[in-house]
């Protein structure tokens, strides 16, 4: 297909299988991200190519998430980039979502979309972050707009929730309340010390 200024863009329709994707290099290498994060984006894949590519990798890894396996489709138009129809079992449970990158007066537009369902909250990591143990499911949106990598992340926005089935708290034991209030009810205690003695017991 002719492109602009005598350019040509090439057409793509095909498949892609992988053993191991490091989603967040193959993303910014996508996006054309330069090794400097402060460096502008330029443009790379977006502009480059029309058409779709069917892809699916038996292993994912993005940071400290695993995703096993992970199926999706790139799309381009030329202008735009998208990571459609992505799912992936996350922790035992779902992954799904899709991503899409627009070239934007000079920036990178970003927005997506993911749903999770019943996935182990230990498997959902962050640096030295992780959800509580527990079945979790949540729904999130982001957007964010940027010229270069150290941009985009500082305009990362969004919202969404999250429901945690049965979750366990490392010192925390829902039968500590039910103990607190019982004692209170018999006795109204005013000293700190004297309900943490009844309250401990629950929690341990």
């Amino acid at each position: 297909a002719a492109g602009g200024q005598g350019a040509v863009t090439p057409g793509v329709d095909g498949d892609i299988g992988v053993d191991t994707a490091d989603m967040a290099g193959v993303l910014l290498a996508a996006l054309g991200s330069p090794a400097d994060d402060n460096e502008p984006f330029t443009g790379a894949w977006t502009e480059r190519w029309r058409g779709r590519v069917a892809f699916s990798s038996l292993k994912a890894v993005l940071g400290a998430v695993e995703l096993r396996p992970l199926n999706g489709v790139v799309r381009s138009d030329g202008q735009s980039l998208t990571f459609d129809d992505l799912s992936a079992g996350l922790g035992g449970g779902t992954a799904k979502g899709n991503l899409t990158a627009r070239r934007l007066a000079g920036a990178l537009s970003l927005s997506g979309q993911l749903q999770i369902a019943g996935t182990d909250g230990a498997a959902l990591r962050y640096r030295g972050l992780s959800m509580p143990a527990g079945r979790v499911s949540a729904q999130v949106s982001i957007a964010a707009t940027g010229r270069s990598k150290a941009a985009l992340l500082g305009a990362l926005n969004g919202n969404g929730s999250a429901t945690i089935e049965q979750p366990a708290f490392k010192g925390l034991d829902p039968q500590a309340f039910d103990a607190a209030i019982e004692a209170s009810d018999r006795n109204p205690m005013r000293d700190e010390m004297i309900l943490g003695t009844v309250v401990a017991p629950a929690l341990e």
